[in-house]
């Protein structure tokens, strides 16, 4: 995936045993390429995310990093409303919870953003649109 630099090791060592681990065997490498095949049919970019369980897939971020950070987005919004919000504040919780994302692009953030909005945070929706 553009804009995230965790390599395939990183991924088989750190997290999704069933997606990322060769004990599983070819099944599993067969099933998670499908995922992205059919997603990348549907229209799904980093620009338009179609979900923010694939987008997780993607990052190797494990589910409940993703609730702990859906969790402080949802703290912020109570304190600032969608036009006080800028994109290094959603930066700086990912970071906090995944590390790895300290890496990512902006682009990268943009569409976690994107996709949480449409999926997890229909509060968040409007700062989201704001990004393009």
């Amino acid at each position: 995936m553009k804009g995230c630099n965790i390599t395939m090791n990183e991924k088989k060592h750190q997290y999704g045993r069933l997606f990322y681990s060769d004990e599983y065997g070819e099944d599993a490498i067969l099933l998670r390429e499908a995922v992205y095949e059919i997603a990348e049919h549907l229209g799904d970019t980093l620009e338009n995310p179609i979900s923010m369980s694939l987008l997780c897939l993607q990052f190797a971020m494990p589910y409940n990093v993703c609730v702990l950070i859906s969790a402080d987005i949802t703290r912020l919004l109570k304190e600032k409303n969608t036009q006080e919000l800028e994109l290094s504040q959603i930066k700086e919780i990912m970071v906090k919870h995944f590390p790895e994302a300290s890496e990512f692009s902006e682009l990268s953030v943009r569409g976690f953003t994107k996709a949480m909005a449409k999926s997890w945070l229909v509060e968040l929706r409007p700062f989201a649109d704001s990004l393009g």
